[in-house]
């Protein structure tokens, strides 16, 4: 399964198809995933009644990273704040 490619998720919604990641504390890596996903969907078969759509391209984050929002901004990616209780004690675990 080395090459299995799974985006976080992929919500249909009435007018678009939104390709959404999540990143906890690195977001430079969803940006790859979500380039790499956006020119992958036109080969999903199970996504082909939905490749004319209008496409949406977002990462879901706890902490955005200033020195990307240029690069994300360019590639048309959309960035979601997303910190629930359970981020806050995560990363206070991992960052001590």
């Amino acid at each position: 399964q080395v090459w299995k490619k799974t985006c976080d998720a992929v919500v249909v919604t009435d007018r678009d198809v939104i390709l959404v990641e999540g990143e906890i504390r690195r977001p430079i890596q969803a940006l790859g995933e979500l380039l790499a996903y956006r020119e992958l969907i036109s080969q999903t078969d199970d996504l082909k009644q939905w490749w004319s759509w209008p496409l949406r391209t977002v990462l879901a984050t706890p902490q955005p990273d200033p020195s990307l929002e240029t690069t994300f901004r360019v590639h048309n990616i959309e960035i979601l704040l997303y910190r629930p209780a359970w981020v806050e004690k995560y990363l206070k675990e991992v960052m001590s």
